[in-house]
């Protein structure tokens, strides 16, 4: 199991009431990204030096999604990207709706 990294805030991604994901902002390197263990959310984190990319994303880039993908023994990998973009094969995706 990674070691815990410091986490300095985070934010909450919502489809209407339904929590849909949680971006957490660390002091360190940024664990691998997981699915809540009711696999209804997704949990990613993204290093304090990325904040103003990540907010910039949040706030100009609508709609939005975040999807999940883990294959086999392959390590996870998540990404909050724009709606319309499409995978196969996805464990979990999650539109988020704009506020």
């Amino acid at each position: 199991m990674a070691p815990i990294t410091e986490i300095l805030g985070w934010i909450e991604l919502l489809q209407g009431s339904d929590i849909a994901g949680y971006l957490y902002v660390t002091g360190g390197p940024p664990r691998e990204p997981r699915l809540s263990a009711e696999k209804k959310y997704i949990v990613m984190e993204f290093p304090i030096g990325m904040l103003g990319t990540l907010l910039n994303i949040l706030r100009n880039e609508k709609p939005l999604q975040i999807r999940f993908e883990k294959r086999g023994n392959a390590a996870a990998v998540a990404f909050v990207e724009r709606a319309h973009a499409q995978s196969q094969n996805t464990e979990r995706r999650q539109e988020l709706l704009p506020q």
